[in-house]
Formats: C-alpha cells, structure tokens, sequence
C-alpha cells in the first residue's frame, strides 16, 4: 500500500530525524574533513614535515613531499593540520587530484588554485612545472601572489627567448631582428615575408653576403617551429598567396635580446619618426591663414622637434 506524500508527512519525517541527530551534540566531529584543534600522537611524521617546510627561511625551495599510508590513518589530518599551524611560513591550498585522471589535468588543477591560466595541451607540462618552480623562487618563501605569477611567467619568458636567439645562427638572428624592427617601425604585428627578408637584406652586415629568399623562407619555417613566432597564409588575388608572421612575444621582449644597442637604435629611430610626423603636421599648420598667425617663428618647429 502506498502512502500519500503530504506537507503533514514531510513534517513527522523532518520531527523524526531530529530525534536521530539529537543523539549527537555536534555531528561536525562525524565529518571526514573536519579538522581537530589538536592531535594525539603523529609528532614524528609532524616534524619530518616541518624539516623540510622551515628551509623556506633559508631560501630553498621546499621539494615535493609524499605522505603514504594506510586509508583513514591520518595523512590529510596532519598534513592540514601542520599547514595551518605555520601561516606564519607559507600560505597553502588543498588540491583534491583525485578530480583528474592525468598529471596534466593535475598540473592545470594546481594552475587554477594559483589564480594562473590552465594549459591547453599536454605539451605545456614542462612549462607549467618551470613556472611552479620559478613562482616559489621568486615568493622568497612568502605567501604566493598573483604578482608572483606573473613575474615568473616572465621571467621563463625572457629566459626562454635567450636561449632561442643564443643558440640560433647569425642570420636567423638578424631575421629575429628584422621581425621585431618591422613591428616596432610599422605598428603592425604582422609581416609579410618579403617585407621580412628587405628588412633581412638591409641590416646585414656590409663584409657579409645576405642568403637567397629560399633559405629565409626555410629559417622562418624553423623559427616557427621554436614557438617564438606564428604564421597565417592570405590570399592576395591574382598574386597568389603569400605568408606572414608575428611574435609570439612583445618585440620590446625580444629586440634587447638580439642585441641591445641594436635595439636601442632602434627606438631612437622610431622616436625621429613620429618627431618628422608631428613636424608635418605642424607645417601642413603653418602653411594656413590661422596657422601663419600661431608660427610666427617657423624654426622654432625644428627646435621643439628637436631637429
């Protein structure tokens, strides 16, 4: 016989269970994740943590820890129970990694609790491990922030492009370079092959013969393939198609990187350029009526232009 589900049967369950909890003065001490104010016993396992946990203070950076045990003997209890009982130290999060099923989704899983963007292959791996790695260098043992992150991210990111330019050839280096002085020169991220190797063409240097079209094609292939730069193919009508590329990274990045007086010469010259477009402007100015009356003194343009 069923019995009718009514509001007056929900309340004489509901009066029921109470019953039941009243049993209990405090059911939290039931929870699994409840955490003690205090623990009998573990002191030995305590301190093989703390050993390691306290190098901190000397600047080390503290190794990865495996607690192992027996289901229900306490690894998670004391491990959170040390961790909170040392804020003073470093701060933590908990990372359930059970939720994954590869170490790839347990790095992204870490990633997320730092306040990092996830990877989005497994190929990122190495790098996500460097940036836990260089993000607790830099926390100098304190607490890991936002700013951490991001000083680390850069830092791989320089260190990342030194070891692309000083280990490529001289002339995929002045390809870099070329790259990087179109995108500063143009304002344009994009570069066309051809607008690539004139730039390539011009900045070699006079005693050393520039290679053929062909073989920059092939370096840029080979540039892209260390991921500092990227491609897209366009139509160009009856022209056929034609390729270029960007950096991957800013080019005030990776200029310094090719070579820093180089690059300084080249902002300088960025710096003549917008200077003569100002000084265009100004004179397109003082060719009119109400401009003739605002440049009474016409060299004065060239002074403040510093021309």
């Amino acid at each position: 016989m069923q019995v009718e589900l009514t509001k007056k049967a929900i309340d004489s369950i509901r009066k029921d269970i109470a019953k039941q909890n009243s049993v209990f003065s405090d059911k939290k001490y039931l929870d699994s994740l409840f955490l003690p104010s205090n623990i009998i016993g573990r002191r030995k396992q305590a301190e093989q943590l703390l050993k390691h946990v306290e190098s901190l203070k000397q600047g080390f950076v503290v190794p990865q820890i495996s607690v192992y045990g027996r289901s229900g003997s306490g690894k998670s209890t004391v491990v959170k129970f040390v961790c909170q009982n040392i804020q003073d130290v470093v701060s933590f999060a908990f990372v359930n990694l059970r939720k994954s099923k590869t170490v790839f989704g347990s790095a992204n899983l870490i990633l997320s609790e730092l306040g990092s963007s996830n990877l989005k292959s497994a190929e990122g791996l190495n790098k996500a491990v460097d940036l836990l790695r260089v993000t607790g260098e830099l926390s100098d043992g304190k607490k890991i922030t936002k700013s951490d992150v991001d000083k680390a991210q850069e830092q791989l990111q320089k260190d990342r492009i030194s070891t692309i330019v000083s280990s490529a050839s001289y002339h995929l280096r002045v390809v870099i370079g070329a790259i990087c002085a179109n995108t500063l020169l143009t304002d344009n991220s994009w570069n066309a092959t051809s607008a690539i190797y004139a730039k390539y063409s011009k900045t070699m240097a006079q005693d050393t013969k520039p290679l053929s079209y062909r073989r920059i094609v092939d370096l840029l292939i080979e540039l892209e393939n260390t991921g500092l730069v990227i491609s897209r193919t366009l139509s160009r009508g009856r022209y056929g198609y034609g390729t270029e590329y960007k950096l991957k990274l800013s080019p005030e990045m990776v200029g310094p990187v090719v070579g820093k007086e180089w690059w300084e010469n080249q902002i300088k010259i960025k710096e003549n350029e917008e200077k003569m477009k100002e000084l265009e402007k100004s004179m397109k100015e003082l060719s009119s009526s109400r401009g003739r009356r605002r440049f009474s003194d016409p060299y004065a343009l060239f002074k403040k232009y510093g021309l």
